[in-house]
C-alpha cells in the first residue's frame, strides 16, 4: 500500500510551499506502517517548455511501526530532493525525483529513494503512469535489505 498526498501554494515566482502526507505499507520491508508528515519549501531552479528543475528542503514527522519484531519509531527526519521533469509534448512527460532523506538525531540514519516517473496524458484531468522507485535505507526493519526497488502503474488526477 502507498498513498501520497501534496499540496503547495505559490509563494512567490521561485518560491512553493508544500504540505505532504504519505501512507505506507510493504511486507518486504517489514513496515506494518509508516505515516508522514511533511512541510517545506520547494525552490523552482529552472522552467523552459521542456526542462523543469525544482529542489526542495522539508521537514517531516515519521511514525512507523515494524512488523516482526514489533517496534514502533517516532522521528523527525529531513527531507531533501532535487527534480527534474522533461516534457517531450503536450501528451507525454518524464519526471525523476531523488529525495535524500536523514533523521535530524542520527544522521548517519538516511534513505536516499529515487524515482521515476513516465506519465501519458489521457485527458485534461487523468494521467496513466509508470514508476520505476529505488530506495536505499542505512538502517532498514529487522531482516530486510538495505536496497529495494519496484515498478508500479497507476492513474493520477490533476486538480
Amino acid at each position: 500500500m502507498f498513498y501520497h498526498l501534496r499540496y503547495n501554494r505559490v509563494v512567490s515566482g521561485l518560491v512553493r510551499w508544500e504540505v505532504f502526507t504519505q501512507w505506507q505499507q510493504n511486507n518486504i520491508t517489514n513496515i506494518d506502517i509508516r505515516a508522514l508528515y511533511g512541510t517545506g519549501p520547494r525552490f523552482r531552479l529552472m522552467d523552459s517548455k521542456a526542462f523543469k528543475f525544482y529542489a526542495g528542503t522539508l521537514a517531516m514527522y515519521e511514525h512507523e511501526r515494524d512488523k516482526k519484531p514489533e517496534v514502533t519509531y517516532k522521528e523527525i527526519r529531513g527531507d531533501a530532493y532535487v527534480s527534474v521533469t522533461y516534457k517531450a509534448n503536450a501528451v507525454f512527460d518524464a519526471t525523476a525525483t531523488t529525495f535524500y532523506q536523514p533523521l535530524f538525531r542520527a544522521p548517519k540514519d538516511f534513505r536516499i529513494l529515487n524515482q521515476v516517473t513516465f506519465t501519458i496524458k489521457v485527458t485534461k484531468h487523468f494521467s496513466v503512469t509508470t514508476n520505476w522507485n529505488y530506495s536505499y535505507d542505512a538502517f532498514p526493519a529487522a531482516g530486510t535489505p538495505q536496497i529495494n526497488y519496484d515498478v508500479s502503474n497507476g492513474i493520477s488526477y490533476v486538480f
